[in-house]
């Protein structure tokens, strides 16, 4: 950013037109058979957090899943 320029925050972002990008996502994971299982995440969280979290879940070892993207 250069000298004296300001990013506007809360309320003056929508005053300049700026969208809100939401801090969380919603990320609908899918198994095999058809179940979802839902996460929260925040935008920056690292997808490999996720795939440990699933595995979690699932009980099983990340070396033995496949995440793909739909």
């Amino acid at each position: 950013m250069g000298v004296g320029r300001r990013v506007p925050v809360g309320a003056q972002r929508n005053m300049l037109g700026v969208p809100n990008r939401p801090t969380r996502i919603l990320l609908l994971v899918k198994d095999p058979f058809g179940n979802f299982i839902v996460f929260r995440i925040k935008r920056s969280t690292q997808l490999k957090k996720l795939m440990i979290a699933y595995c979690d879940k699932k009980s099983m070892e990340l070396d033995d899943m496949r995440f793909v993207p739909h």
